[in-house]
């Protein structure tokens, strides 16, 4: 499956990694161009035990690359997986703006997109929030209707209904960032209906 993850930072980049090890074609996509950079050179933007080895091999491999063109990332994906900070404002809310940002930017790109895409939410946020304001952003955006033209959905970081494994065949389990992040399975992830 091809997959676009937005944002790489912490769950992006893990995800990214994670994701291209359990055999899919994963494009990282980021505002800055810092990360991106360090990311196709297979090195990791974040500090955690194993990640480095790991994004190395997986940019070896020529399954994981990254991007600051969100339009390119979309087209060329099935998926896309939003990854985006959502900081607290000051009364305690959260901030959605980098949300609705990356939801802009995927609806632009959806609406010179033919085939059938999935929008999978990983960012922190509160029920509801797919159907108050991910969805709207990305029909507005693109013009095209939920349901119909892309699906929209959220999906907790840690879920304990997935087995957090990267590769048992293998007996190895990936770094420890990646033991904590749910595998991909296919149907989790399956972009019709």
């Amino acid at each position: 499956m091809k997959l676009s993850v937005f944002g790489i930072g912490y769950v992006g980049c893990v995800s990214a990694a994670c994701f291209a090890n359990s055999g899919h074609d994963v494009t990282g996509v980021d505002l800055n161009a810092t990360k991106v950079e360090i990311i196709n050179s297979g090195k990791s933007p974040i500090v955690e035990a194993g990640i480095d080895e790991l994004i190395g091999a997986m940019v070896t491999a020529g399954r994981l690359r990254a991007t600051t063109n969100s339009a390119e990332a979309v087209t060329n994906s099935d998926v896309s997986l939003v990854c985006v900070g959502t900081p607290s404002n000051p009364n305690g809310s959260l901030d959605l703006d980098h949300v609705k940002h990356v939801c802009e930017e995927i609806g632009a790109a959806l609406k010179l997109k033919e085939d059938r895409h999935t929008v999978v939410i990983r960012s922190t946020m509160l029920p509801g929030t797919v159907e108050g304001l991910v969805v709207p952003t990305l029909e507005e955006s693109s013009g095209k209707r939920a349901g119909v033209d892309f699906q929209a959905r959220r999906r907790r970081v840690l879920n304990t209904r997935c087995q957090p494994t990267i590769n048992p065949r293998r007996g190895s389990h990936g770094p420890p960032a990646c033991r904590r992040l749910p595998s991909c399975n296919a149907h989790e992830l399956e972009c019709r209906p």
